[in-house]
């Protein structure tokens, strides 16, 4: 499974023109490319813009990290050529130029080297930097834009005969036979299995299965800037989650976090398993005065999805 970065904020520009709207990104960031429908275009030589993606998760692996950009270009003589650079913030991790075939529009791609991939430290901060090369009369149109990386690494079963799991509450599981697959949804299978559960509920059985409560359904990352509430500055009815976003497999999950009490924030989980874009939200949340939060999103296993935007509103 992978994940997409794509386009969602213009950074800066000093040329290139959107053929719909006032922003670039908005011209490039679907998920099938529209070619001719939606592109910004470049006009004039040597200009340049940057372009923010959306977040992804860390994938934890140095393969599979993929720069595409889809574009056509206009003109005679030499080959109309655009740049296409992937920063992670302002550190550069790869400068990669085209010649742009003027036939039809045209998907280029670089697969980053391992070394490359390694550079990048923060996969909720990564921008493409656009600059057009060509001469007087001469074009570029840059339609679609993505950046792809895998998807977090699951962790790798267990097995063993005659196991002893002290979980976080002190639940004892013992068996002989016994197979875990860790991390997510950990269900266990056994013969002559002994299990004491929350509520000191003894199960016994020759053939059993069960999902433990306890293990992880999720793992989470940081979207967008920190957020630091006041609450001399908001209505007093209180501030809801929002987001925007869709699964691709399985479940997404978003939720609000407290990076001051370092705990997320309670009430604020949100997840669906809608293919289409959705909007979600929470009820009213406890949040503190002087307390910093941000976003996180999240998934499990080989679940994926795509988010689009994150804020709080108020719940008035």
């Amino acid at each position: 499974m992978v994940q997409y970065a794509r386009p969602d904020t213009d950074i800066s520009n000093s040329g290139w023109l959107p053929n719909v709207g006032t922003t670039l990104w908005e011209t490039i960031d679907e998920v099938t490319p529209d070619d001719a429908a939606t592109h910004m275009l470049a006009n004039v030589n040597n200009v340049v813009a940057e372009i923010r993606l959306s977040d992804v998760l860390d994938p934890g692996v140095s393969t599979g990290h993929v720069m595409r950009i889809r574009a056509i270009a206009s003109g005679g003589g030499q080959a109309e050529r655009v740049q296409f650079d992937l920063y992670d913030g302002a550190a550069l991790i790869r400068n990669n130029t085209v010649n742009v075939s003027r036939s039809a529009y045209t998907t280029y791609s670089y697969t980053l080297l391992d070394v490359e991939a390694d550079a990048i430290t923060d996969y909720t901060n990564l921008r493409f930097r656009f600059s057009a090369v060509f001469g007087n009369g001469e074009t570029i149109r840059v339609t679609w834009a993505e950046f792809e990386a895998p998807d977090p690494t699951a962790a790798t079963p267990v097995r063993a005969t005659a196991l002893e799991i002290a979980t976080d509450y002190n639940v004892p599981v013992r068996a002989t036979a016994l197979e875990i697959a860790t991390d997510y949804n950990i269900p266990v299978r056994a013969t002559a299995l002994e299990a004491v559960f929350d509520y000191l509920v003894l199960v016994r059985g020759t053939a059993v299965e069960l999902v433990l409560d306890y293990s992880p359904t999720a793992t989470y990352g940081t979207f967008g800037a920190p957020f630091l509430f006041e609450a001399t500055r908001w209505p007093s009815g209180g501030l809801a989650l929002e987001v925007f976003m869709r699964a691709t497999a399985g479940t997404i999950h978003a939720r609000l976090y407290d990076t001051t009490a370092d705990a997320p924030v309670s009430g604020s989980d949100l997840s669906t398993v809608e293919t289409g874009f959705t909007r979600l939200r929470s009820g009213g949340l406890p949040l503190i005065d002087g307390h910093v939060y941000r976003v996180q999103f999240g998934k499990g296993g080989t679940d994926g999805g795509e988010y689009m935007t994150a804020q709080l509103v108020s719940t008035e």
